[in-house]
């Protein structure tokens, strides 16, 4: 994306997470401008899903995962995430309501939101009474398709004391595999 910006002679380096692409590489910036690499890092993250035709993104969804485990199968994150919830549930005695409860609560705050890609607010009722898709998660447990962007410059304290006296400082960042 940034050679195409036409940025050239510096580092760029590309990762990959899915859907957790943008916290990875700003958890990146912050480790390269903690070890005294670099002053001054931008991490960017986009994603684009929406294509008017949902059978190609959903293609494209399936192929982004272990390849060894779930390749030409068509599995895709909400069937695994599905898997693990339901192991939870097990394990700890969670139920589909309290997840449902969660998916109300994030829809009572994108409502608040007028950039929000919804913001309409849903009863926990409405959301459990929504489809399956894999269970225990409805059609209103999961995320929608959409396009998204977004970027943070991360500096030193002497780079950031330049050009602001309320530099907004990120307390920890951590990475684990599930």
């Amino acid at each position: 994306m940034l050679r195409h910006a036409g940025f050239e002679g510096i580092p760029i380096v590309n990762v990959e997470g899915a859907c957790a692409s943008s916290a990875i590489a700003l958890r990146e910036a912050m480790i390269v401008v903690g070890a005294g690499l670099y002053d001054v890092v931008l991490a960017v993250g986009a994603e684009k899903m929406y294509l008017n035709d949902t059978a190609k993104s959903i293609a494209a969804m399936s192929t982004n995962a272990d390849v060894e485990l779930m390749g030409d199968m068509g599995f895709q994150f909400t069937a695994s995430y599905a898997m693990a919830l339901r192991k939870y549930m097990k394990d700890y005695g969670w139920t589909q309501e309290q997840f449902a409860k969660v998916a109300s609560k994030n829809k009572y705050n994108g409502s608040l939101n007028p950039y929000a890609q919804y913001q309409k607010p849903m009863s926990v009722e409405e959301i459990l009474s929504s489809r399956v898709i894999a269970w225990p998660l409805t059609l209103y447990m999961c995320s929608t398709m959409a396009d998204g962007a977004a970027a943070a410059i991360v500096c030193s304290r002497k780079a950031a004391r330049k050009h602001t006296n309320h530099p907004v400082k990120i307390a920890a960042s951590s990475l684990r595999q599930r």
